[in-house]
């Protein structure tokens, strides 16, 4: 137990006993109580916003130091919100009229997506790794060209990374089976940007019918590919 949590439990327990004595009324009481929990929580999130803004200056410079982190803090820098305001956080130290240059990008993707230091890193991790970061099109970053630059640097067996299931496998895309050992699987991540499906079609070698079945997906999602033919 941290110190501060330590504090407030043995203020909480004062409070209690003057309680208990009639020297401070329910009502007083409850209100108190209710206080020292906020100020408690408020201390929480002071902290943790002072971590998150630390981390943001660590990778400003050391993109690909992303995977280099403590389990505790792993969901906070792989979460897309967190990926975003890293982003805006490096547009806003570049010079006026300076764009992100496209080597940070390859060094903060080379992090996030299959790291080289990472051990025992299978498909479904592999996948996990793009999900996060597609799914900063949805907070207002498109990120969907550097995924793409950094699946183009490692090797990969299409069927085995993104392997597509038997026929009709993709009515079942939206469900959240997150237990399920092939979680997320390729209609995970097109739900996420079916644009995707292009840079796959495109990309590796499909059978006529796969490559169908992912056309077919990607324009039932509501998007148009200059690919498509």
């Amino acid at each position: 137990m941290s110190a501060q949590k330590r504090s407030l439990h043995e203020a909480m327990e004062i409070l209690d006993e003057e309680t208990e004595r009639g020297n401070v009324r329910e009502g007083a009481q409850v209100r108190l109580a209710k206080s020292l929990k906020d100020a408690f929580e408020a201390g929480e999130r002071t902290k943790r916003e002072g971590v998150v803004e630390y981390l943001i200056e660590q990778l400003i410079d050391y993109p690909e130091t992303i995977c280099k982190t403590t389990e505790g803090l792993v969901h906070t820098m792989r979460c897309p919100k967190f990926l975003c305001r890293l982003v805006a956080a490096k547009e806003e130290s570049m010079a006026e009229g300076k764009q992100i240059e496209m080597l940070w990008w390859k060094r903060l993707m080379r992090g996030l997506i299959e790291p080289d230091e990472a051990q025992d890193h299978d498909e479904r991790d592999t996948r996990c790794d793009i999900s996060d970061a597609l799914d900063m099109v949805k907070h207002g970053r498109d990120a969907l060209a550097h995924i793409e630059n950094r699946l183009d640097e490692i090797p990969i067996q299409a069927k085995k990374l993104f392997p597509l299931g038997p026929p009709g496998s993709e009515e079942d895309h939206a469900l959240p089976r997150r237990r399920d050992p092939d979680w997320p699987n390729v209609w995970n991540l097109l739900t996420i940007d079916p644009r995707f499906s292009a840079y796959l079609r495109c990309t590796f070698a499909w059978s006529r019918h796969d490559s169908a079945r992912l056309k077919a997906f990607q324009r039932r999602w509501g998007w148009a590919s200059d690919t498509d033919d």
